[in-house]
């Protein structure tokens, strides 16, 4: 293996309706919290106001937000290792590497989707790598806890044995 890529698609603002909207005091707290090098005050978001011609939702169309590591001895040791926690820290470390969320955040700076997209695509990447840590955790028990938890909102769709997810 030389590379590992990641994508997910983030929703396009539909270009007819969209208008510029500043950011809410939460996706504030958000940026300063994840790009804290930003000037949020200098920094102008837009969002889809809903038209015809995005049937009111105010995105028209998908688009494409990656990630790329060029695997060196560190990746592959982390691998080897099956150590998440010092994977992500090589990644991390590595030259030119961009995580998935900061690509995003790109796109809406440069007005191809919105703030609340790339929001929603960082709770899935915090999701994954909290879901990763525990599934490495040592103590089995805790993952167990933490797959309970998730499986309760299908539960009230039916029967248990049903997986509503898919």
């Amino acid at each position: 293996v030389r590379a590992i890529i990641a994508q997910r698609l983030v929703r396009r603002l539909c270009t007819r309706c969209a208008e510029q909207k500043p950011p809410t005091e939460q996706e504030l707290a958000w940026l300063k919290s994840v790009a804290p090098q930003l000037d949020v005050e200098k920094t102008e978001f837009i969002a889809g106001k809903g038209c015809r011609q995005c049937n009111r939702t105010g995105y028209f169309g998908r688009v494409g937000v990656f990630e790329m590591l060029e695997m060196d001895n560190a990746l592959t040791e982390a691998l080897r290792a099956d150590d998440a926690v010092a994977f992500a820290r090589s990644a991390a470390k590595q030259e030119g590497f961009e995580p998935l969320v900061h690509c995003a955040l790109r796109y809406a700076i440069e007005g191809v989707t919105s703030l609340s997209e790339v929001m929603t695509l960082s709770g899935q990447e915090e999701e994954f790598w909290e879901f990763t840590e525990i599934a490495h955790a040592p103590d089995t028990h805790e993952l167990h806890e933490k797959l309970a938890e998730q499986a309760k909102p299908y539960e009230m769709l039916g029967d248990s044995n049903t997986d509503a997810r898919h």
